[in-house]
């Protein structure tokens, strides 16, 4: 008997079932779609449909779509700036806390 192979049998049981769509709102499809490449894209585009709306709340503090993208991009061109380029790895060690989402979302693009 083969348990690496059983293993991924049962795993593939699991996935097929997806138990976790009955904690879904019956409102929400099982299936969608991405209309966006990258997570930094889809920060534009929410920034460009909500503009002044409430994107990230944080100890009681608000920053709009619009003041998110603009300091995503002050810290993608703070890490260009010291040299860091597509496709270069960036650790990121800190507690979690707004700064950390922020180059997060630059890490992705």
């Amino acid at each position: 008997m083969n348990k690496k192979k059983d293993y991924k049998e049962g795993k593939n049981v699991v996935y097929q079932k997806k138990p976790w769509l009955k904690f879904y709102d019956p409102r929400v499809s099982e299936n969608v779609s991405i209309e966006y490449d990258s997570l930094f894209d889809l920060l534009n585009q929410a920034a460009n449909i909500h503009d002044e709306r409430p994107a990230l709340t944080f100890y009681g503090r608000s920053w709009s779509y619009k003041d998110t993208k603009m300091i995503s991009e002050w810290l993608a061109a703070s890490l260009y700036r010291i040299g860091l380029k597509k496709g270069d790895r960036l650790a990121l060690c800190c507690p979690i806390v707004l700064t950390i989402f922020l180059v997060y979302l630059q890490g992705l693009d």
